[in-house]
């Protein structure tokens, strides 16, 4: 590994630690394409366990998957960041605010995988549907390191753990295959008040084409998705932005409730 890779985690880190966001990185630290990026994240991870008090990868994310984002983030294709143990809650969920620099929900479908979704082949939204056991309504909360978010362009993003901040995730429904998951309304709320309206088809069309992305990348990555992994499969609708003192709520109709409180 690098030492500019290693330069560049260090900084994000440090940013955590101390509570002080970057303007961006080092001109010098700067990832210059896919690959940089996704080194300085790779060499995050790790410590960022450590300075969590421990803990595991237990999944991924998956964002950019509207144009709207890609264009935002003026990447070629949606991103991808781990999912850390020590970051995941279950609903209702209640956070300190403080625990993030900016707090940015997402109304989110995720899965748990019940089989591997191995290399040596292409997944479509159609085959990796055999190996989701379960779906799991969720709320993807996003934060940020960097002080010009989300200015500072993709690449540094996705060097920053890819915007992860924390994931709250409902009951897990393992009897979903009745459902239209390519046609499933949710709504947010934010204190009592609805406040935005989503679908599923916002998420590449379908759900199930943003975990195919996934799992053809990782594989491509050398570290195909497994069974028992989670994946947070990308924003369903308008985004919201919480303070102190708000309690926000996702309704995913039949999959139920997601809540989260911010004290």
């Amino acid at each position: 590994m690098s030492a500019s890779v290693e330069a560049a985690a260090a900084l994000l880190l440090q940013a955590r630690r101390e509570r002080k966001l970057l303007p961006g990185l080092p001109a010098e630290l700067r990832p210059n394409d896919l690959a940089g990026a996704y080194a300085i994240q790779a060499a995050t991870t790790p410590k960022l366990l450590a300075q969590a008090g421990g803990g595991r990868v237990v999944g991924y994310k998956v964002g950019g998957t509207s144009s709207e984002s890609l264009k935002m983030l003026g990447l070629p294709a949606p991103m991808r960041g781990p999912l850390l143990s020590p970051f995941v809650h279950d609903s209702p969920a209640r956070i300190p605010a403080d625990a993030f620099f900016i707090r940015v929900l997402e109304m989110e479908f995720g899965v748990l995988l019940g089989s591997d979704l191995p290399a040596g082949k292409t997944h479509t939204a159609q085959s990796v549907a055999e190996a989701v056991a379960a779906i799991v309504p969720a709320i993807e909360i996003a934060d940020t390191r960097y002080d010009g978010w989300p200015g500072v362009g993709g690449l540094q993003i996705v060097a920053d753990q890819a915007s992860a901040g924390h994931w709250v995730k409902g009951r897990e429904e393992r009897n979903w295959r009745g459902l239209d998951l390519a046609n499933h309304a949710v709504t947010f709320s934010l204190n009592g008040a609805e406040k935005a309206r989503g679908n599923s088809s916002a998420v590449l069309g379908h759900p199930f084409a943003s975990l195919a992305w996934l799992a053809n990348a990782m594989a491509e990555a050398g570290s195909p998705l497994k069974a028992g992994d989670y994946v947070t499969t990308g924003s369903a609708g308008p985004v919201l932005r919480c303070d102190k003192g708000d309690t926000a709520v996702a309704d995913f109709g039949r999959l139920g409730q997601v809540s989260v409180s911010f004290v």
